[in-house]
């Protein structure tokens, strides 16, 4: 979990242990008050689509460094990309030969970020996480929780204003119109089988 911190004095010891390279700080950054007093909260996606959809921004972001033309006719544009790529990069990932950038690692690593407590290094505490799947009536809890936390009542509002129909990017399905399969989403489940077991 990584987040802009105004809060942090920047030439402070903590700030050399938990700031990044693009000035983005992690949760080593919080200090104890701030874990107790911050509501904590994420969501999630079903891995599969989530994988897809993560696959198209990390190419973006490929295709900005793209090295060379045969890489660019393979990833770049509006092309399908082939399955035995896709294959291939599962397969790394699986095998720890391939590192994952943030939008293809796993939910379950991204929110095991760490925190020191009590002089102790521990998993970020979260107080609740939702479903992308399940967007509306799960954000509305969050709201609620957040005014149990906080003691701020909610805006009177009708909660369907918040509804947000997420299905997959329409971008993801033109990509993987032909590419992918009943078998290439069974290799994302063993992939990613951490996230199915703990957030389905």
């Amino acid at each position: 979990v990584y987040f802009p911190c105004p809060f942090l004095d920047r030439k402070s010891d903590r700030a050399k242990r938990c700031m990044l390279l693009n000035s983005r700080c992690s949760t080593l950054c919080l200090d104890e008050p701030r874990i107790r007093d911050y509501f904590i909260f994420s969501f999630v996606r079903d891995p599969v689509s989530r994988f897809y959809s993560g696959l198209i921004q990390t190419v973006k972001e490929f295709c900005n460094y793209a090295p060379d033309e045969e890489s660019r006719k393979l990833y770049c544009g509006n092309g399908e990309i082939p399955s035995h790529v896709i294959e291939e990069m599962l397969l790394d990932i699986r095998n720890k030969s391939q590192i994952p950038n943030r939008h293809l690692e796993t939910q379950s690593l991204s929110l095991s970020s760490p925190v020191e407590i009590d002089g102790a290094e521990r998993m970020l505490p979260i107080d609740y996480i939702g479903r992308v799947e399940n967007f509306v009536p799960d954000f509305y809890r969050v709201l609620q929780r957040i005014e149990a936390h906080s003691g701020i009542p909610l805006p009177d509002f009708d909660p369907q204003i918040l509804h947000a129909k997420v299905n997959e990017d329409k971008s993801s399905k033109a990509r993987f119109a032909k590419s992918r399969s009943p078998e290439l989403d069974e290799l994302v489940r063993s992939v990613y089988h951490q996230d199915l077991a703990c957030f389905t």
